[in-house]
């Protein structure tokens, strides 16, 4: 209909301007946290508070209004793909509220000031998808067979587009992550979405690769060997990571008091200014 496409349009466009914005300020916060590391002579040592100070700024900002917005935001969409086809509208609500996107970005951005290796992208993902999925709530007032799960779908391909540049990536997230298995039922809400967001965001930021222009020499059959190697020593040394964080993940849920939490994040602040 007219009114759940114009209703898509919208939030595609919407979508795309809070990610620049998001994207820009993204960008100042890691420029702030670089001047106080390079350009600070006088008190070389503030960084010792600074961190540790934003890291416990960006956990309790999280605990306190928003538990949903922590994480990357990933999961979060997955999970509210999920629930879609189930009826935890209120659950789905709170992983993609406004006010969840909206913590999301204060926190990010307060990791990031104080050096916090974060990336943007899945908090862009996250924030796309409750854009979406807000005017979807607007729209069901007229049509209320708008289904939950073609908007978390739009959203997060649409928030993929934008944030890394790449409209055919969101597609094919949205596919293959979300397991998108009847893609006809959501095709036009799909496309309109990866469309508008990715001239948008090309519009404002320019036509730009995510991981730069590198210098490509031509690959012959005697670099084999050496992929080959590096790829089973990477591949190890990544299974052993993700064992690593697995296991200080549950080390992490074993802490329930607040003050242990909030000591447990300036500490991870220390750490990363030592």
């Amino acid at each position: 209909s007219i009114i759940q496409t114009f209703s898509l349009w919208t939030s595609a466009i919407v979508a795309a301007l809070i990610s620049v914005i998001y994207a820009k300020l993204f960008r100042l916060a890691e420029a702030g946290f670089y001047h106080l590391l390079e350009k600070n002579d006088h008190q070389p040592y503030l960084i010792f508070f600074v961190s540790p100070l934003l890291f416990v700024l960006a956990w309790y900002v999280v605990k306190r209004f928003a538990p949903e917005a922590s994480g990357s935001g990933i999961p979060q969409i997955m999970a509210a793909n999920e629930m879609s086809y189930t009826e935890n509208k209120a659950q789905i609500d709170r992983l993609l509220s406004l006010k969840t996107a909206s913590v999301k970005v204060v926190s990010s951005l307060l990791c990031v000031l104080g050096g916090g290796a974060i990336g943007r992208e899945g908090p862009t993902l996250q924030i796309c998808t409750s854009i979406f999925h807000f005017f979807g709530q607007q729209v069901r007032r007229f049509i209320p067979h708008v289904g939950e799960h073609t908007l978390v779908v739009a959203g997060a391909a649409a928030g993929l587009a934008s944030a890394f540049n790449t409209p055919l990536g969101g597609i094919v997230y949205a596919i293959e992550e979300l397991g998108l298995v009847h893609f006809h039922k959501v095709r036009t809400a799909l496309l309109s979405g990866v469309i508008f967001s990715g001239l948008v965001a090309q519009w404002i930021l320019g036509s730009y690769l995510y991981l730069g222009f590198p210098p490509l020499a031509p690959v012959g059959f005697s670099i084999l060997h050496s992929a080959l190697i590096c790829g089973a020593i990477t591949g190890v040394a990544g299974a052993g990571f993700g064992r690593l964080l697995f296991i200080f993940l549950n080390q992490r849920l074993s802490i329930k008091k607040i003050t242990h939490l909030g000591i447990l994040s300036a500490c991870c602040g220390l750490i990363m200014a030592v």
